[in-house]
């Protein structure tokens, strides 16, 4: 279980997806329950945005929080697959141990206007994540 005081202020904690057990570093992971979306306190500085490739998919995700041996805790934005944009915002955070690329946010801002509502997100955003995993091993 994870202990509410290490979240970091201002951060609400999001359901946590497990990652496939075939991603060779994959950490083991609490599920947290359902929350609302977290809203950073006015003032706040903006959370980096970072990119994960998995040969032609792109997930676009807000870094959260990065952990002790590489594992980064993160909240899905977008997923692109081709010319497919999805919103992935209102699914669930991801702990994620492996390789990231920043984005620029003129790259992710406008995926915004042309996201689609996925039907099943978690599904979805759980086959590019076995993806990513097979790639990152």
């Amino acid at each position: 279980m994870v202990d509410p005081s290490q979240i970091p202020f201002g951060v609400e904690a999001k359901p946590l997806l497990r990652l496939p057990a075939s991603c060779p570093s994959a950490p083991t992971l609490t599920e947290l329950g359902p929350n609302p979306v977290g809203v950073p306190p006015a003032g706040s500085p903006p959370r980096p945005i970072i990119q994960i490739e998995a040969q032609t998919q792109t997930l676009y995700a807000e870094l959260i929080q990065s952990g002790a041996g590489g594992v980064s805790w993160i909240r899905p934005l977008f997923l692109v697959k081709g010319s497919e944009v999805w919103d992935l915002q209102l699914d669930a955070d991801v702990l994620w141990k492996g390789s990231l690329t920043f984005s620029y946010a003129e790259e992710v801002l406008p995926l915004s206007a042309v996201a689609q509502s996925p039907i099943a997100p978690r599904q979805l955003l759980q086959a590019f994540l076995k993806q990513a995993c097979a790639l990152q091993s």
